[in-house]
């Protein structure tokens, strides 16, 4: 069996797996968005190298790159 990969996510520090990630950030991200008054977009990128390793960015919609 192949051992799974872990990830911390940067805003609090919670270790996931590639599967829980994308769920817990889903979560996680709206907490730590400051209140602006407006609802924005965002946009998420899953980035997948070979073997193990992955990594997920999300940024506003508006964001300059």
């Amino acid at each position: 069996m192949a051992t799974q990969s872990v990830g911390i996510c940067s805003l609090c520090g919670e270790r996931r797996n590639k599967g829980g990630m994308s769920r817990h950030l889903a979560e996680c991200a709206p907490k730590h968005d400051p209140a602006s008054g407006a609802s924005a977009e965002w946009v998420r990128l899953r980035v997948e190298g070979g073997g193990p390793f992955w990594l997920d960015v999300e940024a506003r919609a508006d964001a300059k790159l």
